[in-house]
Parts: C-alpha cells; structure tokens; sequence
C-alpha cells in the first residue's frame, strides 16, 4: 500500500520540477521504489518522471525503477504517435464532410504544453464535434470504416442522451471518441461547445480542461464528504496528473488567458467548482504562484461553488437516484444537473436586480418546464430500452469462442 512518505514526495517532486525544470530531483533511498513506481503508474506519470533529472539510489531495486520508466516512456511515445496518426486521420475525414472537429486532451495537449506526445499517458482520443453534426459525423466515419465500440446503435433517435460514441477504423489499434459534449446533457449551463470549435481561443480550452477535471473529482470528493479534494486523495484516487495539465497549462497560457472573460463564463455557467478544485489544487499543492488577476475572482469563485453544494433533501434525492435508477438502470444522468436547471441559484445569471432578475428568472421558469417535459418523455423511453437490452443482454450472453459463430458485431451501427 502506498505510503503517506511517496505521496509527500511526488508532490513536493513536481513542485520543484515546475518550479525549475532543469534543477536535479533527490531520491531519497527510504522510499520504497515498487509502491512509488505503482504511484506513478495509477496516475499516469511514469512517462513524465522519466524526463525529470532524477537523482536516484544506486541501488538494483531503483535500477528496475528507471527500467520502469524508461519502458513507460518507450510504450506513452509510441502510444502517442499512434493516437496522433489517428486522431489527424479522424478529423480528416470529418474535414472532408464539412464539420468542424478538435482534438482535446491525451498527446494532443501533451504536444502542446509538455513538448512531448509521450508525457501524458492516454487510453484513447477525444475529438469534439457539434451536437448537430453527430449523427452526419458518425455516416462520414462509418463510410471511412470505423465501426462503434458501444452496444447501443449510435442513430437512436434518443442519442442526444449521450455524451460521445466510442469508434475504432479497422486495423487501427487507437480508440477514438467522438465528444460534443463533456457531461450529460442536463448539464444544459455548463460550457458553449460550438464557441470552443469556432474560436478555440487559450480561456475556452482551460476552461474545457478545468470542467473535464472537475468532473473527474467529484467521485473523490462524495468518497471523502470534504468541501474539496485533498492531494492524497487526488493521488489515490488516480486523478493527480489532471492538475499536473491545468498546472502545465497555466505556466504556458497564464498570462495570456482573459481573465475577465473566464470570469462572466463562470458566472453565466455551472463551472464554478471546476475552477476553484483546479485553481486551488494547482497554487496549494504544488506551491505554483497564480496570476494577479486570477486571485480575488478565485475567492468569489469559492463562495459561488460553495452555495451551489446539494444539502438536505437534494443531496438524499441525489444519492438516491444515482444508486437506485443511476447504477441499476443505467440511467447515469446527473439529477443535479435536473435540479440546478429547474431551481438555479442567482450565481447561475449574470447581475441583474429587481424586475429585470424577476422577468429573467421567470423566463428561465418557462425555458425548463419546456425543456424537461421533453426530455423527460424521451428519457424516459431511452432507459426503459436500455434496462431491457442490458437485461436481454446479460440474459441470454452466451461466451463464444468462434468469432463466425456471432449473429452481428456489437455496435456495428446497422
């Protein structure tokens, strides 16, 4: 089990490394080489640590550990190319049919702020496209040859459900996913994607890289009952190399992100938290100094995510949905989103006093009780099907060892 001893150290490591890139790292020789390698592996940054200048014990025990990390990087480079090669290929195609894509995250964002594909392992590539264009992207890549990966027909007519399709191009090793969306649709004031694909300025990609974080470490946080996520619970849990790229991101793009743009989103949409988990994680883990402008609207940030924490009969109903309807019949919508939409706190719109908050707000009345009674019926319908092909699924699965033997491949998309 990993000690509080490894934890310390890989966050006062990477403190330093960002801090000063070429100064040397001390291995101190008390760390155990296997528990610190499986550290580094949970949360994907054997590849980073073999870049670092590592001064380690001349000992065989942490010379298998620099095997181990030069392996990492040999497998994160040729893994990265590959998913470079393929996701070009990808938006190629989606080029050619006319619809707008942009590679987000993985080696993708690794070239960008580390310099080097292979710093940041990834198990697949996502590619952001526009809502409306999904299904007209899914016929382009299916008449490319890529084929989906999910058992669910990628043209149900409730596919707006979701919040990507997972494909693969025959003879292609890498996993592609096609985004137009980060959370589940209910998260209807959450980023604008069709802004990020046509301006793709430095604050519309932090704040998609803040909100995709944030999301992640929700589950840290219902675990641990804490109003934030602590650095021993982000590495336990996996999650540290997530603040390691807003942390990258900011030593790049800091001074050039606006600021006060970052801001009005925050306000106008639900990303308070993401913001503040982030933002936080990076100046008190990692001692990295923010920029100037950034502190007092970080202070505002907090309180704003604070009011927006479910208490009382929300939380129980939360908690209650996700692991009666969540886990058991698939429906993995976040009720939260259901609940923030229909009673939105005041940090959900822009400043506005007297009748001009009271005609906003009773507008936005009669904008959710449109849209949830729409969603609701087509919902409704989506979980009932997928509860019964799950069960019909999980019923009548018979193991095959003769791939002909099949009737169809699953996700086929026919």
């Amino acid at each position: 089990m990993t000690t509080h001893l490894e934890i310390t150290w890989v966050t006062q490591t990477l403190s330093q490394w960002l801090r000063s890139p070429a100064d040397s790292i001390l291995c101190p020789a008390d760390l155990n080489p296997d528990q610190l390698g499986a550290l580094l592996e949970k949360n994907r940054l054997l590849p980073l640590f073999q870049q670092m200048p590592l001064c380690l014990p001349a000992t065989p025990e942490w010379a298998l550990f620099q095997e181990r990390l030069d392996l990492a990087y040999q497998r994160s480079l040729l893994q990265g190319l590959q998913q470079l090669k393929s996701g070009h290929t990808l938006m190629e195609c989606l080029e050619k049919a006319g619809i707008r894509s942009l590679a987000v995250r993985g080696p993708f964002l690794a070239e960008d702020i580390y310099g080097d594909p292979a710093a940041r392992l990834s198990s697949d590539i996502d590619i952001l496209i526009p809502l409306r264009d999904r299904r007209r992207a899914w016929k382009a890549c299916q008449s490319a040859g890529y084929r989906s990966l999910d058992w669910e027909c990628p043209l149900w007519p409730v596919d707006k459900h979701r919040i990507h399709w997972r494909i693969q191009r025959d003879g292609d090793p890498v996993v592609c996913e096609l985004h137009w969306a980060v959370e589940p649709v209910y998260g209807v004031m959450t980023l604008d994607y069709e802004a990020l694909l046509i301006d793709r300025t430095p604050a519309q990609l932090f704040l998609l890289l803040c909100l995709h974080a944030g999301e992640h470490a929700w589950d840290a946080m219902s675990a641990s009952g804490n109003a934030m996520i602590s650095a021993d619970e982000a590495i336990r849990h996996g999650m540290l190399f997530r603040w390691i790229d807003v942390a990258m991101y900011l030593r790049k793009y800091g001074d050039e992100l606006d600021w006060d743009w970052v801001h009005a989103q925050s306000r106008d949409r639900r990303v308070n938290m993401s913001l503040t988990l982030c933002l936080k994680g990076v100046r008190d883990w990692f001692e990295m100094r923010l920029p100037e402008q950034v502190v007092p609207y970080l202070t505002a940030w907090e309180q704003s995510a604070m009011c927006q924490r479910s208490t009382g009969f929300r939380l129980l109903l939360e908690t209650w949905w996700e692991r009666r309807l969540g886990r058991a019949l698939g429906m993995e919508t976040a009720l939260s989103d259901v609940l923030y939409f229909l009673f939105p706190s005041t940090q959900f719109f822009a400043p506005a006093r007297g009748v001009s908050l009271m005609l906003r707000r009773g507008f936005h009345c009669l904008k959710a009780s449109g849209v949830l009674t729409r969603e609701f019926m087509s919902y409704t319908c989506f979980a009932l099907i997928t509860a019964v092909r799950k069960s019909v699924r999980e019923n009548d699965y018979e193991p095959c060892h003769d791939a002909s033997s099949l009737p169809c491949h699953l996700g086929n998309g026919a």
